[in-house]
């Protein structure tokens, strides 16, 4: 990844942090900016999301997707760019699938141990 594409990534990611507590009516839930990865082109970008709890995913998404015509309209004024890439939000599912390793773990551990 080229030095442009990682300050370009860095500044969406902050620039969605801040934005999104005033786009959305988040009451139930907190979603966070985990990472973005944009395209050399900068035509697209992948928004990596985590929403807690995690039951609220699916809607966070549906969310996120009916305001991210908003969300980059904020972003085209708030960002020097030629182009501001059309954003595609994803869950960060890391998290859950260490945690899954973790419990195999332990429980591999305790069946050693008998």
């Amino acid at each position: 990844m080229s030095d442009r594409i990682a300050k370009v990534n860095s500044l969406i990611q902050h620039e969605l942090a801040a934005s999104l507590t005033t786009e959305l009516e988040a009451k139930d839930y907190l979603i966070t900016v985990i990472g973005v990865d944009t395209s050399p082109d900068l035509r697209h970008c992948n928004v990596w999301i985590t929403v807690m709890p995690e039951k609220f995913n699916g809607t966070a998404l549906e969310q996120l997707r009916k305001a991210s015509h908003g969300i980059n309209e904020k972003l085209r004024g708030r960002l020097k760019m030629k182009f501001v890439p059309k954003l595609v939000f994803k869950i960060d599912t890391q998290e859950a699938e260490a945690r899954d390793v973790e419990a195999l773990l332990d429980r591999l551990g305790r069946d050693e141990e008998k």
